[in-house]
């Protein structure tokens, strides 16, 4: 009894998860496994993903601002206000496989003049499913060649459950504050959007 690779169809498949069902309909077949081939990806799961903070949820004073307001963010815009009160906010929400620790990076970037109020615990709220996590980190100041500085920082790290995580970041009123995008990277665990 040989077994042999043969194409039985194609067909679409959705977002999401998708059920096939092989019957077994007045024959004797045998099966010893089941491929699918696509030329696109299955899933849009992964183990690192970036959110562009124009994406997000806005509340409050926050709001998405352009490239011609700034040098060169990552997909031509950004989001600002969060200096002009404590109203400001953004939010988005994470779907993890399983339970799992991932690293949260934001790129932020403020003004030259911005010689204060410097650490993140200054300038943001942020929590993970209502819990809030604080961080040391501190912002370089822009250059007269990069006015708002641009620049990856490590804020923290979270512990995420499996399926949904909603994070959010509010201002606190404190001076420039300007955020670009968000990375989450994970060493064992697939996220998405």
């Amino acid at each position: 009894r040989a077994f042999h690779d043969t194409k039985a169809c194609s067909m679409p498949i959705k977002k999401g998860m998708n059920v096939i069902t092989v019957s077994n309909i007045n024959a004797s077949v045998n099966f010893d496994a089941i491929r699918m081939v696509s030329s696109a990806t299955l899933s849009d799961m992964q183990t690192e993903l970036k959110i562009e903070a124009e994406d997000c949820t806005l509340g409050g004073s926050a709001k998405v601002k352009s490239e011609e307001e700034c040098n060169n963010p990552s997909n031509g815009k950004y989001v600002g206000g969060f200096s002009a009160s404590d109203t400001a906010t953004l939010n988005f929400t994470v779907y993890a496989k399983n339970d799992c620790t991932v690293s949260f990076v934001m790129c932020y970037g403020n003004r030259t003049t911005d010689t204060t109020d410097r650490k993140f615990a200054d300038k943001f709220v942020f929590t993970v499913n209502g819990a809030e996590l604080t961080s040391e980190v501190v912002f370089n100041n822009g250059t007269e060649n990069n006015y708002f500085g641009w620049e990856e920082y490590t804020i923290c790290t979270v512990a995420l459950k499996a399926g949904e995580n909603v994070f959010t970041l509010q201002g606190t009123g404190a001076t420039s504050s300007n955020v670009d995008y968000f990375r989450l990277i994970a060493d064992d665990a697939y996220l998405a959007k």
